[in-house]
């Protein structure tokens, strides 16, 4: 045996200890405990009884011709609406996002629409913010604005929504007459509702705060 055999054991044994070594550091900072601290400081999407993150379900929009163009005769498609949640919080509270597109769309609306939940304490999904493509959002006051009147858009969720709805177009026209109010207290039908203390005028009243000073009489 040469005088350097004896070296090159002792390395040997001095280079395997050191792995064994660095084996137990890497399997002990894998450790359950390790693993479910790391997950629980990243937080994990929350999901609600109306819907999770990456959910998916189409609304059809029964459209007459002849209610579009008086020269048009009566022909009804259907306008397709796809609804995704593309985003969800981190926790109980914060924003989700449900990005709408519509099958067909040209110009603007090809880049489609983003609309922005926020689930109240009765776990129910209101519309809080809509947004046109990558146009700066607004508040859901004037969603019937930015959305448009046919727009197949809930004000709020009660429940999970179906696969595949179809609603006829006159009802969302029905329903879109007037901007949505912050809460909706009548129910969370498609399209807009106007608020409980709206004023009522009558035929040939002035609204509430309007001074009859302020009216002028037709000329002749």
């Amino acid at each position: 045996m040469s005088r350097s055999q004896p070296f090159r054991i002792a390395i040997s044994i001095f280079v395997f200890a050191l792995a064994i070594a660095g084996g137990l550091i890497l399997f002990s900072g894998n450790s359950p405990d390790t693993k479910s601290k790391s997950a629980a400081g990243g937080g994990a999407d929350a999901t609600s009884a109306i819907w999770a993150k990456g959910d998916t379900w189409t609304v059809l929009v029964a459209q007459d011709g002849a209610a579009v163009s008086p020269d048009t005769k009566r022909s009804v498609s259907n306008v397709t609406y796809r609804f995704r949640v593309e985003r969800a919080p981190k926790g109980a509270k914060g924003d989700w996002g449900v990005f709408v597109s519509q099958d067909g769309a040209e110009g603007p609306f090809a880049d489609g629409w983003h609309l922005t939940y926020a689930e109240d304490a009765k776990g129910y999904m209101n519309l809080t913010y809509v947004a046109q493509g990558a146009q700066q959002r607004m508040e859901a006051s004037v969603a019937s604005i930015v959305l448009g009147v046919s727009f197949p858009y809930e004000v709020q969720y009660r429940t999970a929504p179906k696969a595949e709805t179809r609603i006829p177009q006159s009802e969302l026209l029905a329903q879109s007459t007037l901007p949505p109010s912050e809460l909706p207290s009548s129910g969370g039908e498609n399209g807009a509702t106007p608020p409980t203390n709206a004023p009522s005028v009558g035929a040939g009243e002035l609204p509430p705060g309007v001074p009859a000073s302020a009216v002028v009489d037709a000329p002749g």
